[in-house]
């Protein structure tokens, strides 16, 4: 029996239009009818007049996908904690 082959992605449009998203934190998430909502957020240094600075956390992006496509998302961030991971090395 021969094992079932991985399906490939597509060719992707729009990459140069596409929204750049940096967050540091998923702050809130939840499902509605069975559709996956993460909040993306990021803290700000917002300068204030008299000099100092004032830290917010404001929402940088609201995600939403379907069962499968959370699925892939949570296998594309797997290989990536994978990459990024520290390696083992040897000893001379």
């Amino acid at each position: 029996m021969k094992p079932p082959q991985q399906q490939k992605n597509p060719p992707l449009k729009n990459v140069a239009a596409a929204p750049l998203i940096f967050f540091d934190v998923a702050p809130a998430f939840g499902t509605v009818n069975g559709v996956a909502m993460i909040e993306l957020a990021a803290p700000l240094v917002i300068p204030q007049p008299d000099g100092s600075v004032l830290f917010e956390v404001h929402c940088v992006a609201k995600l939403r996908c379907t069962g499968s496509g959370l699925m892939s998302l949570k296998q594309a961030i797997d290989q990536m904690l994978a990459m990024t991971a520290p390696t083992a090395t040897a000893k001379n």
